[in-house]
């Protein structure tokens, strides 16, 4: 399997960046770092851990064009392979060196276009487009991976919250996804919404909805 890792990144999360990376052990040549300004990280402060870099030189804070930046990059750096995987993660998740491996696995076992962990049982679990709307019956959205020959894109319209729900509303409109238990990965809790960006949930929320007739979860 050709596995690869984005992550967005501003320079205040520096250190949780460096703590994942480390946890993963993934090879650098294979992780691509998105760097958000102001005050964007730069490829000396994680030459250590990732041999790639792609400087999003916009203010706009959109995490759907930063990650779209990330899966860019890959589908450059794979050289168009037949087969590729991509792991999207948020700087403050931690695993182990067989993480990425073991959600590829699963992935591909079950020709998926997404997966991510399962945090919330031991259990497989499948999505389609008719899973009822649960915050549990979901590929999370600080963590997921990309079957990368699918071409996808985050729609962009979706600006913060809802634009992974979204975004694998896509996968399962291809072949499904699902979450996978035992990989070794957790995340803290999510940061409070600024004012704007609760906002913004309440207006893309309602995107959605329009979107996919259904409520998110």
């Amino acid at each position: 399997m050709d596995s690869w890792i984005v992550c967005p990144c501003q320079r205040g999360r520096i250190d949780l960046l460096r703590r994942m990376l480390a946890s993963l052990q993934h090879p650098r040549e294979r992780v691509v770092i998105v760097a958000t300004i102001p005050n964007p990280l730069t490829a000396d402060d994680i030459v250590e851990y990732a041999g790639h870099l792609v400087l999003c030189n916009f203010a706009e804070i959109n995490i759907a064009r930063w990650w779209n930046a990330g899966l860019d990059a890959v589908a450059r750096l794979a050289h168009r392979r037949s087969e590729y995987e991509v792991l999207v993660l948020s700087s403050d998740n931690v695993g182990t060196p067989h993480s990425v491996g073991i959600i590829a696995g699963f992935m591909r076992q079950h020709n998926l276009t997404m997966a991510g962990p399962n945090y919330h049982s031991d259990e497989f679990r499948f999505f389609d487009l008719t899973t009822p709307a649960h915050p549990h019956n979901r590929v999370p959205g600080g963590c997921w991976m990309l079957a990368g020959e699918s071409g996808l894109r985050v729609d962009t319209d979706f600006r913060w919250w809802y634009s992974d729900d979204d975004f694998e509303m896509q996968c399962r409109q291809r072949s499904g996804s699902g979450v996978v238990p035992g990989t070794g990965l957790a995340a803290e809790a999510d940061s409070p919404l600024t004012e704007e960006q609760a906002r913004w949930a309440v207006e893309d929320r309602g995107r959605f909805v329009s979107k996919w007739g259904r409520e998110p979860w």
